[in-house]
């Protein structure tokens, strides 16, 4: 995405000369640059440094979850 503004100075009766001032912003897509990288799996949220401490915690804890209940299920069929 780009921003521009262009500044245009015409030229008036006594013959000054026409000036054009052009300004080009480019803003990259993804402002927050630094992001979250464990093993090579990087986290990009946009959120702040505690968002991406809940998104990991949330993440370990449905790991969490779902090993419990696998070693539940595997228990029960022996």
């Amino acid at each position: 995405m780009q921003n521009s503004k262009t500044i245009t100075i015409e030229e008036d009766e006594d013959g000054v000369t026409a000036v054009t001032v052009e300004q080009t912003a480019v803003i990259p897509e993804h402002p927050h640059e630094e992001s979250l990288e464990i093993g090579g799996v990087k986290l990009t949220t946009d959120l702040p440094w505690y968002g991406d401490a809940f998104v990991l915690l949330l993440l370990l804890a449905m790991i969490y979850v779902g090993k419990k209940t696998i070693d539940k299920w595997f228990k029960g069929k022996k």
